[in-house]
C-alpha cells in the first residue's frame, strides 16, 4: 500500500477552516454545531473536496498498476493463511510425540469469528531442550556462547534477553590449529630437538617468509600434547625453511584423540587476531625429524627393558650373558622412544668391565711328590681364561632376526677384558618392528654368542662381560 499524497479527510477540513476564519471573516460566526447558511455552504464544498482528495491519492496506485501491466507482471493468486503454532508437552519426562499432517487449530478473530488452520506437514514434539547456543562472525573472527541465562525450560517463564547475533559475549572460542600426527616420530619422554621443514614446490621463494610467520611467538604458539595437556615448546626458532622446536622439560608427548584420529600430535596454535596474517600459507610437503641433545654428563635414555635369555637385568650393574656364558646365549636391549625412528643415527652407551668367575674352585692340583722336585712342579698352574670372540648383533623385523650391520663390526666388543667406555652407533633399520619377548612387546635388538675363547678348557676363569647401561 502507498503513502496516501494528501492524508485530510472533511474532519480535517473543517478544523483547518477554524484555525483560518478569525484571519479572514472575523464577523462570520462558523458554528458546524448550529449552521448558518455560510456554514451549510462550507460543510457541503467539505465533502465534495474530501471526494477529491480520496480519488487523488488514488493516483499513485492506478499508475503503478499501469507500470506493472505494462512490464507485465500479474498479481499473485490467492492463497491460504498461514501462521506459526507453538506444540509443548504436558510434561517435560514424558515421550516425544508425532503431530501428523493436517492436524486442526482454531484462531478466533476479533469479531468472534473462528478460522481453522491446519499443519502442513508432520511435526515430532519432543522433550528435548537446547543445551547450549553459539554465535559466530567471520568478519571478527569469533564464536561465542550465547549466556546460558537465556535458555529456558518454560515458555511461560522467559528467561534473560540476549543478542543473539552479538558475538562479543565472554571468551573467544574461534581457533585456529595445524595440527602433525606422528606414532614414531613423536615417542618422545625427554630433551629433543624436533624439525619440521616446509617445502612449497611451485613457490618456492615462499618457504622462507611462510616459515617466518608460522615461527614468529607473535603469532603462532607452537604445543605438544601430553597426558595432563597441551604444553608449550621451550624454544621456536625459524632457519630458512625450517622450523625448529626445543623440548627441554620431561614428559612424554602422548597419545590422543583429534577428530577422531588417535595419534601422537603437535599443535600450531594461531594467536588471536593473528589469523589474516597467515591466511595465505600454501605449502605440499612437510618433513619432520627429531633429535635428542644430549649432553657429554647428561645421561641419554634408559632402555625399556634388558634380558638376558628370559631372566630380566637392571640397566644400573647387569651381566649380560650371565656369570657363565655359553654358545647362543642371547642379550636382548628394547627402547620404544629410540628403536622407533626409522633412519635415525642411534648410539648405545655403556660402560664395559669384565669380572673373572670360577665355575669349581675346589679343584686343588695333585702334586706328585719325589725327593727332588722342581719349584714348577709345587705352583698352581695357570687357569686359562674363557673370553667372548664374537657375537652376532640383530634386530626384529617382523619375521625374524636380521643382521644389524653387514660387515663384522662391533662383532669382538666383549672380548677385551680392559675396562672402559664402549659404544655402538648403527642407523635405525627401516623395517624394524615390534616383537614379542619374554611377554613383553617392544622393538628389540639383540646380541647373541657365536664363538667362545677356550671353551673346552676344564677349570677355566671366566671373564664375563658386566655393563652398566
Amino acid at each position: 500500500m502507498l503513502l496516501p499524497l494528501d492524508s485530510r479527510d472533511t474532519r480535517a477540513l473543517i478544523e483547518q477552516l477554524k484555525e483560518i476564519r478569525p484571519f479572514y471573516t472575523p464577523e462570520w460566526r462558523f458554528s458546524p454545531e448550529d449552521p448558518d447558511a455560510g456554514t451549510a455552504l462550507f460543510l457541503i464544498f467539505a465533502r465534495m473536496f474530501a471526494g477529491t482528495i480520496e480519488r487523488f491519492n488514488q493516483v499513485p496506485q492506478r499508475n503503478l498498476t499501469a507500470f506493472l501491466n505494462m512490464m507485465n507482471i500479474s498479481l499473485l493468486p490467492a492463497c491460504s493463511a498461514s501462521a506459526f503454532l507453538t506444540f509443548k508437552l504436558s510434561s517435560i519426562d514424558g515421550e516425544a510425540v508425532l503431530v501428523p499432517a493436517g492436524t486442526q487449530a482454531v484462531a478466533a478473530t476479533p469479531g468472534g469469528e473462528e478460522i481453522i488452520f491446519e499443519t502442513a506437514s508432520n511435526l515430532l514434539v519432543t522433550p528435548a531442550a537446547p543445551v547450549a547456543i553459539y554465535t559466530s562472525s567471520g568478519r571478527h573472527d569469533r564464536i561465542a556462547q550465547i549466556p546460558a541465562e537465556v535458555i529456558v525450560d518454560n515458555l511461560d517463564n522467559p528467561g534473560q534477553e540476549a543478542a543473539l547475533l552479538d558475538c562479543f559475549y565472554g571468551e573467544n572460542l574461534q581457533e585456529h590449529c595445524f595440527f602433525l600426527g606422528e606414532p614414531d616420530l613423536f615417542n618422545i619422554s625427554g630433551k629433543a630437538y624436533l624439525e619440521v621443514e616446509i617445502i612449497n614446490s611451485r613457490q618456492q621463494f615462499r618457504e622462507r617468509l611462510d616459515c617466518e610467520l608460522m615461527g614468529n611467538p607473535l603469532n603462532t604458539q607452537w604445543l605438544y600434547r601430553t597426558g595432563d595437556g597441551w604444553k608449550a615448546f621451550s624454544e621456536v626458532t625459524v632457519r630458512s625453511n625450517r622450523i625448529g622446536l626445543k623440548k627441554e622439560e620431561p614428559g612424554l608427548i602422548d597419545y590422543s584423540d583429534i577428530n577422531g584420529v588417535t595419534d601422537r600430535w603437535l599443535c600450531c596454535k594461531v594467536k588471536p587476531g593473528k589469523i589474516k596474517a597467515l591466511s595465505d600459507i600454501e605449502f605440499d610437503q612437510i618433513r619432520m625429524k627429531a633429535a635428542s641433545p644430549i649432553e657429554d654428563e647428561e645421561p641419554g635414555l634408559a632402555p625399556d627393558a634388558l634380558f638376558y635369555n628370559d631372566i630380566p637385568l637392571d640397566s644400573g650393574d647387569c651381566y649380560p650373558f650371565g656369570d657363565f656364558f655359553s654358545l647362543y646365549d642371547t642379550f636382548y636391549l628394547s627402547s620404544r622412544e629410540a628403536f622407533s625412528k626409522k633412519k635415525a643415527m642411534i648410539t648405545i652407551s655403556f660402560k664395559l668391565k669384565h669380572e673373572p668367575r670360577i665355575m669349581n674352585n675346589d679343584n686343588t692340583h695333585a702334586i706328585e711328590w719325589k725327593m727332588i722336585m722342581k719349584k714348577s712342579a709345587l705352583e698352581e698352574p695357570e687357569r686359562p681364561n674363557v673370553l667372548i670372540l664374537k657375537v652376532m648383533w640383530e634386530y626384529w623385523n617382523g619375521n625374524g632376526w636380521v643382521k644389524l650391520f653387514s660387515g663384522s663390526q662391533y662383532e669382538d666388543v666383549f672380548l677385551h677384558v680392559t675396562e672402559r667406555p664402549t659404544t655402538i652407533k648403527f642407523q635405525c633399520p627401516d623395517d624394524m618392528k615390534t616383537g614379542i619377548i619374554n611377554d613383553q612387546m617392544n622393538y628389540w635388538v639383540r646380541a647373541r654368542v657365536l664363538s667362545i675363547h677356550n671353551i673346552y678348557a676344564p677349570d677355566g676363569v671366566y671373564h664375563a662381560p658386566g655393563c652398566r647401561i
